[in-house]
């Protein structure tokens, strides 16, 4: 985008001329006499390159926030998962428990 409205032709106010001792390049508006070493859309082109920027920004604050939400869910549902593990785990221990206390009182050893 700047390029391109760089390359555009600045308005018949604005004359580029070189400084007769210096040979450095600069840009006289006839009309209000305003003197400027930058390309007059320089301004507007930082302007636009400005808004560019915090959209971009805000793009991506909301996908950086759409992240850290889905982050969260899937923390909540692993923590879920250990926990129904932990429930699971517990309940094969004590049924291994019955098992194991109910086969030695049944068990006679003659």
């Amino acid at each position: 985008m700047r390029k391109s409205l760089l390359s555009r032709k600045p308005s018949q106010d604005w004359v580029p001329q070189l400084h007769p001792t210096t040979g450095e390049a600069y840009f006289f508006n006839l009309a209000t006499g305003e003197v400027r070493r930058e390309h007059p859309h320089t301004r507007q082109a930082d302007a636009v390159a400005e808004r560019q920027r915090r959209l971009a920004h805000a793009q991506m604050d909301e996908r950086f926030a759409r992240i850290a939400e889905y982050k969260r869910g899937v923390e909540a549902s692993a923590q879920g998962v250990r926990e129904d593990c932990a429930r699971r785990a517990e309940e094969l221990r004590e049924e291994l428990v019955r098992l194991f206390v109910g086969q030695s009182t049944t068990s006679t050893f003659t």
